[in-house]
């Protein structure tokens, strides 16, 4: 069963260069997009069949925030185990220490290039040795 990837960012350029570099590391990866945090919230509580492998949220997206977004899907019982990867235009690290202590598994800043979105990704989903 291929590995399944939620994204939830109100950008159309971010979301499609997420999925296309999701997609160049793993082709087999089925991705599901959000534009609104409180619509990927219902359908991850309740009425999602599958329970995705990863969680990438943009922090700053409408209606809630990214932060609360995050907060709501932890708190949902089968997301205390699935990472949950925040990121944004700007990521001070004390922003991603703050993330990380709440719930996220990890946090990064959006790249420049295609070729950095691939490399960053591959780390998020190498195993841990």
């Amino acid at each position: 069963m291929p590995r399944t990837v939620v994204i939830i960012d109100d950008d159309a350029d971010d979301l499609e260069i997420m999925k296309e570099a999701l997609t160049h590391i793993d082709p087999s990866l089925l991705c599901l997009t959000f534009v609104y945090p409180d619509e990927a919230v219902r359908l991850l509580g309740g009425e999602l069949i599958v329970l995705p492998d990863y969680v990438f949220i943009d922090i700053n997206i409408p209606r809630i925030s990214g932060r609360d977004c995050m907060l709501q899907i932890r708190s949902l019982p089968d997301f205390k185990e699935v990472p949950i990867i925040m990121y944004s235009t700007s990521m001070p690290p004390t922003m991603a220490a703050a993330l990380m202590k709440e719930g996220a598994t990890f946090a990064f800043q959006k790249p420049f290039g295609f070729e950095d979105y691939v490399r960053i990704l591959e780390g998020i989903f190498s195993p841990k040795g």
